[in-house]
């Protein structure tokens, strides 16, 4: 999944940010400017772990692309 970062943040920052909260199977990858990569490890599905927690990762990230 790509999303674009919320302005007045840093795609570099937002892997520490999601680590923090304790997502820890959530990888971030920064693409550039305001894009990040998103996906799970261990084979969950990235749509429904943002789905259980839209409100922090809306806070975060809009304009979400699969």
């Amino acid at each position: 999944m790509v999303a674009t970062v919320v302005s007045g943040d840093s795609s570099l920052a937002m892997p520490q940010r999601v680590e923090d909260a304790g997502f820890n199977n959530v990888i971030v990858i920064p693409t550039g400017s305001n894009k990040v990569f998103l996906h799970c490890t261990g084979g969950e599905d990235i749509k429904h772990v943002f789905h259980k927690a839209m409100h922090f990762f809306g806070m975060l990230f809009a304009d979400f692309y699969k």
